[in-house]
């Protein structure tokens, strides 16, 4: 999508490794509650904002169990 200012306001980016394929969806145009999320086959990666990252939380789709794996500074 472009914004009226010209820029593009979204986007996918696909990175292709020998072993695995990446894609990353951004966008700035959508309203959404949803925290920033890194989604993968193991599990998704859970940050309230992508910076400053004051903590990481790790749900694992396979055992349905979450782990805290940062801890915010003092």
């Amino acid at each position: 999508m472009i914004l009226r200012t010209g820029v593009d306001g979204s986007g996918t980016l696909v990175l292709e490794y020998e072993e695995f394929v990446c894609t990353i969806v951004c966008s700035k145009v959508s309203h959404s509650t949803l925290l920033c999320e890194i989604h993968g086959e193991d599990g998704t990666f859970v940050m309230e904002d992508a910076a400053p990252i004051s903590q990481i939380e790790f749900f694992d789709s396979h055992t349905k169990e979450s782990n805290i794996l940062s801890v915010p500074l003092e």
